[in-house]
C-alpha cells in the first residue's frame, strides 16, 4: 500500500528518511541490509537483523513499515538517530551511546508524543 489514507504520516516520514539517507550515503538497497545485519551483531545484545534489499525497497515506496527494532537499526546503519529517521531535530546522543533498551524506551516515548 503506498502513501494513501492508511498510511500514518511518521510511516511517510520515515520512509522518505531512509530513502534520502540511504541515497545521501550512496548505499544500494542491498548496501543498508548489510550494513543493517552488521550493526545489528555490534550491539549488546546483538540484534538480528531481517532487512533484506526487498523490505527495504518496500519501506522506502510506503509498501510496509517500521518496526522500532527495525527502526533502531535503520538509525544505526544510516549513522543517526531514530528521531531523524521521524523527521524531528537530532537528539543529543548518538545511537552509539545508547543501550538497545534505552533507544526503544525513548523512541516509543518520542512516538507516543507525536502521535497524541
Amino acid at each position: 500500500m503506498p502513501h494513501g489514507e492508511k498510511y500514518d504520516p511518521i510511516s511517510k516520514i520515515i520512509s522518505e528518511n531512509v530513502a534520502r539517507l540511504r541515497k545521501q550515503h550512496n548505499y544500494t538497497g542491498t548496501d543498508l541490509a548489510t550494513r543493517c545485519a552488521e550493526y545489528g551483531r555490534s550491539l549488546t545484545p546483538p540484534i538480528e537483523s531481517r532487512l533484506s534489499f526487498m523490505i527495504i525497497s518496500k519501506i522506502e515506496t510506503g509498501a510496509r513499515t517500521v518496526s522500532v527494532t527495525e527502526m533502531a537499526l535503520l538509525a544505526g546503519a544510516l549513522a543517526v538517530t531514530p528521531d531523524v529517521l521521524m523527521g524531528l531535530p537530532p537528539s543529543d546522543t548518538t545511537p552509539e551511546t545508547l543501550t538497545l533498551e534505552a533507544r526503544v524506551v525513548a523512541l516509543e516515548e518520542k512516538m507516543g508524543r507525536i502521535l497524541e
